[in-house]
């Protein structure tokens, strides 16, 4: 049978019934033993010091608590956002539930400002309505919301600022019986959610379904009778870490009610570990659900009835100093803005670099441009952001197995996909002295073929470019051959030849001091410059002019140096200060004022070549202006 309460094991107007005037008298009693909110010592662990060193648990405070209920907090996985049900007086429609007298329940959400909790505001349509609305599951970056309604799940998804219409999720999950709560998978290719179906170990089980191809939650499988027991299970929450879950339990081996457990899953054995219970004083001998645990595992969120409360029910921080072994897990966050520091809504995808899995495929806020995304150690991950119209932005990062808990703040400008905007090809790989992609550059090469098939109206330069290292022949070949090497693969998977040119600059486009290693290996690189968006239908104007003069010091116009030259122009280049003379429309014409300069005394004047105001190679530009 089917409830539209509130979504755990026990619903909160059990709470009130259960807990009559006698059993209040119990529970008071309870509370002497189990004692005041306090700092207190992590004892009478039946886990065995989960959470070791001094546990203090406080109420969040009365700006989120009120003399109503306040249970179920959800938070993202770095704690800026938290989202709890609530059954106070601003509810939607403003009415209470005839059954029980008390007020229907509606979701809440309250912001992380300078370690405060914001004054929380209530979310609104279309997830809250006049019925029963409760937030049961929230995405590490807090970008998706699982939602309880009449007995099943639903899930919205927040687009920019606004959360969408709510969705029930497929037959997997939902049944004609009672589905209570659910919770995301660091990647979202997982959930694991709460049925009291038919064929469990138990009234309640913990169940999980995966993510088919399709975009559908398919596959139900029981946890198995290592996590369920012939009691009930509730309240399923899974860590940031991708293997740790937190669920409570009336089974197991308990100090009454319902407590909190925590079991690891082994990804070599497929097994999940015996559960182990929290312990005092996370656990009492009352019921205490809704579990969460912050990426750091420095806290703890969850509903507790205690003393000294504000309402029937209230939120509760667990603070920790310690675990006895910290999260090992990476977390990604930042913001992904234009060149104007406008946010863009990118998609990100996150491959395994060895088995080329994709793990996890998520975006940046259309509204804010933030991401937040979780990467479990023992992981060598490619990260790629894409966005329609942007050049693409890749990241390799290799986490070791034992590395714990990091924050990685990385935010990312995409550069605009158009005419004189270029990127840098970071992950193509050479062996030394050689033109030949190592295997390892696939993922780049792939990641710009899609780029180029996106957007067809482009046409492109492949530059190659080398340290100072040998001479300026050879270092003008090997970048010529290396460029060429990028091409060929380009029109072997489908670009169109027309399409690519491409160039050899050598060591003559440094981007960085050749005095280092640092600065070598930045300076051995393959560029990919936009030439010529075709769909334009301009001109092709293309200027050649003589370069005089080079030098990492600006000279003024008015100088000497510049004796016997006429209308002198200064263009900054690769960190350089460079003059040029003339503005002419052919090679021919160039090559005759190159002569006259030389003549001059400017005896290193050569022609140089410009497009819409951009510097290319002589053989892009002469491409070029044949079309």
């Amino acid at each position: 049978m089917k409830h539209s309460c509130n979504p755990c094991g026990i619903p909160l107007f059990m709470f009130q019934v259960k807990y009559g005037l006698l059993s209040w008298l119990v529970l008071l009693i309870l509370l002497v033993f189990t004692g005041p909110v306090l700092s207190q010592k992590s004892s009478g662990n039946q886990g065995g010091d989960i959470f070791s060193g001094d546990i203090k648990i406080v109420t969040i405070g009365k700006i989120v608590n009120s003399k109503f209920a306040e249970y179920h907090p959800l938070i993202s996985a770095d704690e800026s956002v938290l989202y709890f049900t609530s059954r106070r007086d601003s509810t939607t429609g403003g009415k209470k539930d005839p059954r029980y007298d008390i007020y229907y329940e509606d979701i809440y959400i309250s912001e992380k400002n300078n370690k405060s909790w914001s004054a929380p505001r209530n979310i609104g349509s279309p997830i809250n309505t006049n019925g029963h609305d409760a937030a049961v599951g929230l995405s590490p970056n807090g970008q998706n919301m699982f939602v309880f309604k009449n007995g099943d799940i639903y899930e919205s998804k927040l687009d920019g600022a606004t959360w969408l219409e709510p969705e029930k999720l497929s037959k997997y999950v939902n049944s004609k019986y009672k589905e209570s709560t659910a919770c995301y998978s660091y990647n979202g290719q997982t959930i694991y959610f709460v049925s009291n179906r038919p064929g469990g170990y138990g009234e309640n089980d913990i169940y999980m379904c995966t993510l088919s191809k399709k975009g559908e939650w398919e596959n139900p499988t029981n946890l198995g009778e290592s996590i369920n027991t012939p009691r009930n299970e509730d309240a399923v929450f899974m860590h940031p870490d991708g293997k740790t879950i937190y669920f409570s339990s009336e089974g197991h081996e308990n100090l009454g009610g319902y407590d909190v457990f925590q079991s690891v899953y082994d990804e070599k054995t497929g097994a999940w570990s015996k559960p182990s219970n929290l312990g005092k004083p996370i656990n009492t001998y009352g019921d205490d659900v809704f579990f969460v645990l912050a990426a750091s595992g420095k806290r703890g969120y969850y509903s507790s009835i205690r003393e000294g409360g504000s309402g029937e029910k209230d939120i509760y921080v667990i603070n920790m100093k310690e675990t006895k072994e910290k999260p090992k897990l990476t977390l990604v966050k930042g913001k992904i803005t234009n060149k104007q520091g406008q946010p863009v809504e990118a998609f990100i995808e996150i491959i395994d670099n060895k088995t080329k899995d994709v793990l996890m495929s998520t975006k940046s806020n259309k509204s804010t441009g933030s991401y937040l995304f979780s990467l479990p150690s023992g992981r060598d991950y490619a990260i790629t952001m894409t966005a329609e119209k942007y050049f693409f932005h890749a990241e390799h990062i290799d986490i070791p197995e034992s590395a714990p808990y990091f924050e990685l703040f990385n935010s990312v400008e995409l550069k605009p996909a158009e005419v004189g905007e270029s990127m840098v090809l970071n992950h193509l790989f050479f062996d030394h002295d050689k033109a030949t992609l190592k295997p390892e550059s696939k993922a780049e090469l792939s990641r710009t073929i899609k780029l180029m098939k996106q957007n067809p109206k482009l046409l492109f330069e492949i530059s190659g470019h080398t340290d100072d290292r040998g001479s300026e022949a050879y270092n003008l070949d090997l970048s010529e051959r290396r460029a060429e090497s990028v091409v060929n693969y380009l029109i072997d998977n489908g670009i169109g030849k027309s399409r690519l040119v491409h160039a050899g600059y050598g060591f003559n486009r440094n981007i960085a001091t050749n005095d280092t290693e640092a600065g070598r290996k930045k300076n051995r690189r393959v560029e990919m410059l936009i030439i010529e968006n075709i769909e334009e239908k301009k001109t092709i104007e293309i200027e050649f002019k003589v370069q005089i003069l080079a030098t990492n010091m600006k000279i003024p116009l008015s100088s000497n140096r510049f004796q016997g030259a006429d209308h002198v122009k200064e263009y900054a280049h690769k960190g350089m200060y460079k003059y040029t003379v003339g503005k002419l429309s052919s090679l021919e014409e160039a090559k005759k004022l190159e002569l006259q300069m030389e003549k001059k005394g400017f005896k290193e004047a050569f022609v140089v070549t410009f497009y819409r105001g951009h510097r290319i190679a002589m053989n892009t530009a002469l491409k070029l202006s044949k079309k």
